[in-house]
């Protein structure tokens, strides 16, 4: 059928906050999408309609399981020992005001049809983190780099991670690097276009890694992605490095189940399993956050940042 508009222009911005600024004076009728940390203002603003799609948007705190050999974070007891220690709430509550909710260290969202829903959350328990450390041999913590790039809200963040991480000893100064960059130099540093690609090979694709990072991930409709790529042994997304046969056989499995309970029931498998091991502290899912102003009406979006306009008109 016929559309509503006339014409449509797009138009970039430098930052975040250029385009909030933009959509709170109404030099646009719309904005694709936003962060909390840039347009808090906007989610107060009576004339603007913010759209929620639903999200499994997250940032993952990743650790390096092999490299440097011997290095803490290669110790299962001192990753679980940080998911312990990381305020999670905290995070959902400053970081995003609210727009996010918890999430229990994989990447399964309640919107993907085969989350399961019976794994009982991981608390936050300072005690029980300074226990695994001091089994770990690390009574007395000890110091690493915690890398992250400037993509908001990373280094918001970074922040939190390093002062809960303080309460157990330890210490963890941030290092924020060009989203441009840091992708070779920190995030997937041993793949053949990273910066040390020697680093790299089977089983452990992305090498010389950071030890422990922050890095984002987009909203996926169901999780196969974020377990090919970023968790399945020689995926192209692993910066862990995690290298688990059971994963891999799990997977598998869910791969080739087709019955949805049947697939739930995988799929709380590979939860508990990334929950244990740990490559990665996934501590919250945020919400895909968009809007438009009141004149424009029909406007669709999805949390992979697509706009539909078939069905939009303005006053």
């Amino acid at each position: 059928g016929s559309v509503n508009l006339d014409s449509i222009t797009l138009q970039g911005f430098d930052s975040g906050g250029t385009k909030v600024a933009a959509m709170a004076a109404r030099e646009i009728d719309a904005v694709q999408d936003f962060t909390v940390a840039d347009g808090g203002t906007l989610l107060s603003d009576e004339g603007i309609t913010v759209l929620r799609p639903p999200s499994s948007n997250h940032r993952k705190l990743w650790f390096n399981t092999q490299l440097p050999e011997g290095g803490p974070f290669t110790d299962v007891r001192v990753r679980q020992a940080v998911a312990y220690a990381v305020d999670r709430q905290r995070i959902v509550d400053t970081v995003y005001q609210g727009e996010a909710i918890v999430g229990n260290d994989h990447v399964v969202h309640p919107l993907h049809p085969s989350f399961d829903d019976s794994q009982e959350q991981r608390p936050r328990d300072v005690e029980m983190a300074r226990q695994l450390l001091s089994d770990a041999g690390y009574a007395d913590g000890f110091e690493a780099t915690l890398q992250t790039s400037d993509l908001s809200p990373n280094p918001q963040i970074a922040a939190i991670v390093e002062q809960s991480l303080s309460e157990i000893g330890i210490t963890t100064p941030v290092s924020v690097t060009p989203n441009s960059d840091f992708y070779g130099e920190y995030w997937c540093a041993g793949a053949t276009w990273g910066a040390q690609p020697d680093t790299g090979g089977p089983g452990r694709p992305c090498g010389a890694s950071a030890e422990i990072g922050i890095v984002d991930y987009g909203h996926r409709p169901t999780p196969d992605v974020f377990f090919a790529r970023a968790l399945q042994t020689d995926g192209d997304w692993n910066a862990a490095n995690y290298n688990s046969p059971e994963f891999d056989a799990l997977f598998a499995e869910f791969q080739a189940t087709l019955d949805v309970d049947a697939r739930r029931e995988v799929t709380g498998q590979m939860q508990r399993l990334l929950s244990e091991d740990m490559p990665g502290c996934v501590n919250t899912f945020f919400q895909y956050l968009s809007g438009h102003d009141d004149s424009v009406q029909g406007v669709q979006v999805t949390a992979l940042g697509h706009m539909q306009f078939q069905q939009a008109s303005k006053a």
